[in-house]
């Protein structure tokens, strides 16, 4: 918990230590898989992926919930590295351990919305829908924007509508009850929908979030508002926050050179772009678009 709630707040240092700490006192697979999470904070992905593989390599029989997530955690680190092949196959891996998994199922489909398999990318996330029926939670609304995704890419701009419209019901309730982190979901889904009236709101619950944290996921969602109500500058600072402590990240990369290409900054633009290629040489229109920064 200290771990991830000091990476949560953007303490990467602090962070560290305390992952430091969890392996002179036992190395295993929890403690290998947080310090991977600092690791991947810091831009040190070869030294994540060891991690998590010494931490699934160390797994014990009775380790089947943090097994699936560290191996989550791998499917995912390959899968923003464009290593699509090899994150599906861990991510497979990990439903072989545990079946109807949620977060490996999403991520699965993701990437199948990635690959243009929409077919699958659906039966994927309705498998998360079977699991998740009968007592709502944290995932329903990341089910139902993976599923609007998948309509509007399809051309069914109305259901992706009402699928978003759903996920913002839920969304609102959530966030109304002091759920933490439904403000940032409930901002990325304002402004997946793209409307302009939705920008101040999505600015407002940024403004308001980044008190609490301000870890890498926080400040892209913050600079994004920000970007859209056209506040450049205040983008660009809050961009440069979350790229500070070395993370690799072509989702970020790519919008930093959007940023500095808005404000006439070409040369700074090109190495962005050229940073997000080498972070991922298959980082296209449709990666962008899937990943939340194709507008």
């Amino acid at each position: 918990i200290i771990v991830t709630s000091n990476l949560a707040m953007g303490k990467i240092d602090e962070a560290a230590r305390a992952a430091g700490i969890l392996i002179q006192g036992g190395a295993g697979l929890t403690s290998y898989t947080l310090r991977s999470l600092v690791e991947l904070a810091q831009g040190n992905d070869e030294a994540a992926v060891a991690d998590l593989q010494r931490a699934i390599a160390s797994e014990e029989p009775d380790e089947v919930a943090s097994s699936v997530w560290a191996r989550t955690l791998l499917g995912r680190l390959h899968y923003r590295r464009g290593r699509l092949r090899l994150a599906a196959d861990i991510y497979r891996e990990a439903l072989a351990v545990l079946p109807q998994y949620p977060q490996a199922l999403i991520n699965l489909a993701e990437l199948e919305i990635r690959q243009g398999h929409y077919r699958l990318a659906a039966q994927h996330l309705s498998e998360v829908v079977t699991v998740t029926k009968a007592s709502p939670n944290i995932y329903d609304h990341a089910v139902l924007r993976g599923l609007a995704r998948l309509a509007e890419l399809q051309g069914d701009h109305n259901r992706a509508a009402a699928l978003r419209r759903d996920a913002e019901t839920r969304l609102r309730q959530d966030a109304a009850s002091g759920q933490f982190g439904h403000r940032r979901e409930l901002a990325r889904l304002l402004l997946e929908r793209g409307r302009p009236e939705d920008i101040g709101e999505a600015v407002s619950l940024m403004e308001a979030e980044v008190h609490i944290r301000r870890d890498t996921e926080t400040l892209d969602v913050l600079v994004w508002a920000l970007s859209r109500a056209g506040r450049l500058q205040e983008a660009q600072q809050a961009m440069q926050e979350a790229l500070h402590t070395g993370v690799h990240d072509a989702r970020l990369f790519y919008r930093a050179a959007t940023i500095e290409r808005s404000l006439g900054h070409d040369m700074q633009a090109k190495r962005f772009l050229e940073l997000m290629r080498q972070t991922d040489p298959t980082f296209d229109e449709r990666a962008r678009l899937v990943m939340g920064v194709g507008s």
